[in-house]
């Protein structure tokens, strides 16, 4: 399970603070992002998020939930990035958190030390990404579907605006 934003007791997004579901990653969309443009949470290059992911430890085989503290809010930003880039075994946890906590399921009182170390990894794999060097030991391999992805010039010739 991958949380798309991350939770402190008193309820605000941080970094590296708590993952509220037992054994969940943390999958930062402020890290794992677009370095070149000052625009919050673009989708990054293939090779970067392959080494984000691959740095979390996601194999192309793996299922992925992903949540997010409000229920639905950053989840399905997470859930199109890794659809986009070719992986079809994502979901959305139905009402994220809040509904998990609400149905009594197990919560974790801390955040793993290597949950913490994964998340920081996948931060420096994308940098190392968008600095032009190889990530080590990339496990993810992605396959952008460009049908997934609608760019401004799809959307002028499209419409009759």
């Amino acid at each position: 399970m991958l949380p798309g934003t991350c939770h402190t007791r008193a309820g605000t997004h941080g970094k590296n603070t708590r993952w509220p579901i037992f054994l969940a990653l943390y999958f930062d969309i402020d890290g794992i992002s677009d370095r070149t443009t000052h625009l919050p949470h673009m989708l990054p290059s293939e090779e970067a998020f392959a080494a984000a992911v691959s740095a979390l430890g996601i194999n192309n085989h793996d299922k992925v939930i992903v949540y997010d503290g409000k229920g639905f809010f950053s989840a399905p930003r997470v859930w199109w990035m890794f659809r986009v880039l070719g992986h079809d075994k994502v979901w959305v946890l139905d009402g994220g958190f809040p509904q998990w906590q609400a149905s009594g399921f197990n919560i974790a009182s801390s955040c793993p030390d290597d949950a913490v170390l994964k998340s920081k990894a996948a931060n420096n794999a994308v940098e190392t990404a968008y600095n032009g060097k190889l990530a080590n030991a990339v496990t993810f391999q992605t396959e952008f579907r460009p049908q997934l992805f609608w760019t401004l010039e799809k959307g002028q010739t499209k419409c009759s605006c």
